[in-house]
């Protein structure tokens, strides 16, 4: 995995991705892990490390498979941390991971955290522990904004505090359309764009997409307009994925249809996760 560009203090972009072993998000930094090359990257620049942090052991891979990560592993370039994204301390572990410094003494200057990581979407989740929801979905991502701001307001007290790098987290925040939409056809959305008005919390007719609806607005209201260092976000909306793999099981369509059916939806929408996964990196 490329170190960085030539002569770079900085070492390259650093990435943290939560929800690492879901199937998004071994997609995601598969995607990453073959785009280390600045020149060919979708992120315009090379990656230094990749930081895989989930709570869950990773579910089967479906094909194609996912690349190796034996060799990525061995060099350091990509790290696994287990933690719960709901316990601070945890979240900390994955950042110090993520910031240490490269073999070469390059420091950290330039962090994206891509925060998949999510819990409720399935009515017997939000039935069977809600608190659960709220923590993981709300909880979790304060945590992280919390941990951007730390690494953010943190002085530098290496070689390099001088050398012209200023520290920079871009948080890409995987969100719902169901922040905007509360599946009543009468309301159907559209041309949406950026400035259509959140759906009222107390409209929410499931406790999940009230959660991403929070969750979303502290994310966009931390950020940090204009240029230069500072912490960026972005929230990218999905609709209600389907992913089709050789061998489905029976359950995985009923908890699809019981959010379908929740939501009151008039039609299904189906969006490809390997798309999803090139909007990430844009």
């Amino acid at each position: 995995m490329s170190g960085g560009k030539s002569g770079s203090k900085s070492g390259g972009v650093r990435c943290l991705i939560t929800g690492a072993n879901g199937y998004f998000g071994r997609r995601l930094a598969s995607t990453l892990l073959t785009e280390t090359d600045a020149n060919s990257s979708s992120l315009g620049e090379s990656i230094a490390r990749i930081v895989l942090f989930d709570v869950s052991k990773p579910l089967r891979d479906p094909n194609p498979p996912v690349p190796d990560f034996a060799a990525a592993l061995e060099s350091g370039s990509v790290v696994k941390v287990s933690g719960d994204i709901r316990n601070r301390s945890d979240v900390d572990s994955a950042f110090d991971a993520l910031i240490a410094p490269l073999s070469s003494g390059a420091v950290a200057t330039d962090l994206i955290i891509f925060h998949a990581a999510s819990f409720g979407m399935s009515g017997k989740e939000m039935v069977a522990d809600p608190q659960k929801v709220r923590d993981i979905n709300v909880r979790g991502t304060m945590h992280l904004l919390e941990a951007a701001g730390k690494f953010l307001s943190a002085d530098q007290k290496d070689n390099n505090n001088n050398s012209g790098f200023t520290r920079t987290v871009r948080f890409v925040y995987t969100s719902t359309f169901n922040v905007v939409f509360g599946g009543d056809p009468a309301n159907t959305i559209v041309n949406g764009d950026e400035n259509t008005p959140y759906l009222p919390l107390k409209k929410h007719c499931d406790l999940y997409s009230q959660t991403k609806s929070i969750a979303e607005q502290a994310v966009l209201t931390a950020n940090v307009s204009g240029k230069g260092a500072g912490l960026k976000t972005v929230a990218l909306r999905s609709a209600v994925c389907v992913v089709l793999l050789c061998c489905v099981r029976a359950i995985f369509f009923v908890r699809v249809l019981t959010r379908l059916v929740l939501l009151g939806l008039v039609r299904r929408v189906f969006t490809e996760r390997v798309r999803s996964v090139t909007y990430h990196v844009l």
